[in-house]
């Protein structure tokens, strides 16, 4: 098993400072120690869209060079909410070839991000 720090983490939202790169996000897994990371497979992050072939190499690159493994993709859509365009969007499935090789540990895709409650509206 391997841990990885999930990118989320330094989006800005739950982190005091200012959200990391994803460069940054590589050295800051580093420096505490994680045998990889998780990429949160939407904006500013992750979001194949936003990243060519060019890019997602060199990202791999990177990350090799610094010891650490692709040991996943957070694609947080949300197959229960009511909006169509939530539960169709899927951030992360750009990267399930251009992520390997190396070591894409697998794209994760939520079933439930938020449970609805009866009457629940829009």
């Amino acid at each position: 098993m391997k841990l990885g720090l999930y990118s989320i983490t330094y989006l800005g939202i739950w982190c005091r400072g200012r959200a990391l790169s994803m460069p940054e996000v590589v050295e800051r897994a580093v420096s505490l120690g994680f045998d990889g990371i998780e990429i949160d497979g939407k904006r500013p992050h992750g979001n194949p869209l936003d990243w060519d072939d060019d890019e997602r190499r060199r990202f791999r690159e990177l990350c090799a060079s610094r010891g650490l493994d692709i040991v996943g993709v957070a694609s947080n859509n949300d197959f229960s909410s009511p909006l169509p365009f939530q539960r169709r969007v899927r951030p992360g499935a750009g990267w399930d070839a251009a992520a390997t090789p190396p070591g894409l540990g697998g794209v994760r895709e939520l079933s439930d991000l938020h449970s609805r409650p009866e009457g629940y509206r829009v």
